[in-house]
């Protein structure tokens, strides 16, 4: 039986309709499928030797599956183990006390799709929550749970390519597709809420991770993001703790090639997740003003932490 002709745009509008639903198997389903849908097939296989989409998809279902049954932990080790053997964390001592139980805003570098797993599977506690790309929603349903979903603007085409070369524009081009970007008033005001939601959540006891650099291997400017939290913790009672980490030896070429699996014996380097000095926010008390001046604060404290 020959496969109806689509178009690529209602190739993408099923696509989303899927997506939307919440339905990360036949997402993955249906990608497959335009491999041999006359009038996609041939710009899903372009879109596949950039990046391996349908594997990225499938193991998304997995992932969903597995936080599902098991919680984000469990699925964050089993993704490591299986796909990254030899991945390590090193925790001193005193920074484990307060991971293990303590507010905490935990923050870091984001140099892969990696970055959530690593947290997650490091940090032995059920009230982690993670500011989250708000495209996660739908992709990992059960994500929510954790999620405080942000919505993070495009660097624009141009951007996206020199961040990340044509994968990334695949990526990006794709998700935009699937989850379009809002009027600015909603971006701000649910941007708004989840820093907000993020505070409440440390000040309450819970632990919090944010990526003040965004998707990004570069040391770049920091959102501010994380300036908003701390100054909504700051003065408040009891301590609050900030945490930072750096993640090594990943990267998103290193992802790609693992799910193309490509040669791996280019990446010797294990994946691995350093935490450092725990500090409580009333140390750094009297805070600058605006969120930008605290943020670039904390950014030139994580320089000093980790030499970078």
């Amino acid at each position: 039986m020959s496969r109806k002709r689509k178009g690529w745009g209602e190739f993408l509008d099923e696509l989303r309709e899927i997506y939307l639903r919440g339905d990360p198997q036949a997402l993955a389903a249906q990608w497959r499928e335009g491999m041999h849908t006359p009038g996609a097939r041939s710009l899903v296989w372009a879109a596949e030797r950039i990046y391996p989409v349908a594997r990225t998809l499938e193991l998304a279902a997995e992932i969903e599956s597995r936080i599902r049954r098991e919680g984000l932990g469990e699925a964050s080790r089993w993704l490591l183990s299986s796909f990254f053997p030899g991945w390590r964390a090193e925790v001193p001592s005193e920074t484990g006390e307060v991971l293990g139980s303590a507010p905490v805003l935990i923050y870091g570098n984001h140099p892969s799709f990696l970055t959530p797993f690593l947290v997650a599977a490091t940090v032995p506690r059920k009230d982690l929550k993670m500011i989250s790309d708000s495209v996660l929603d739908h992709l990992l349903p059960s994500f929510q749970a954790y999620g405080l979903p942000v919505f993070i603007p495009s660097a624009g085409w141009w951007g996206e390519l020199r961040a990340g070369g044509l994968a990334r524009l695949v990526v990006t081009g794709l998700s935009a597709r699937l989850w379009p970007y809002p009027p600015e008033e909603t971006v701000r005001e649910a941007n708004r809420r989840s820093l907000a939601g993020a505070a409440e959540h440390i000040r309450a006891g819970g632990a919090v991770l944010i990526a003040p650099g965004g998707w990004s291997l570069r040391d770049r400017r920091w959102f501010p993001g994380i300036g908003q939290i701390i100054l909504a913790l700051a003065g408040g009672p009891g301590p609050c703790f900030l945490v930072p980490f750096r993640e090594e030896g990943s990267s998103d070429e290193r992802v790609r090639a693992v799910l193309a699996r490509a040669k791996r014996r280019l990446y010797r380097r294990p994946v691995a997740i350093r935490y450092g000095t725990p500090t409580e926010v009333r140390s750094l008390e009297p805070l600058p003003p605006s969120p930008a001046e605290v943020t670039r604060l904390l950014q030139d404290r994580y320089r000093q932490e980790f030499g970078c």
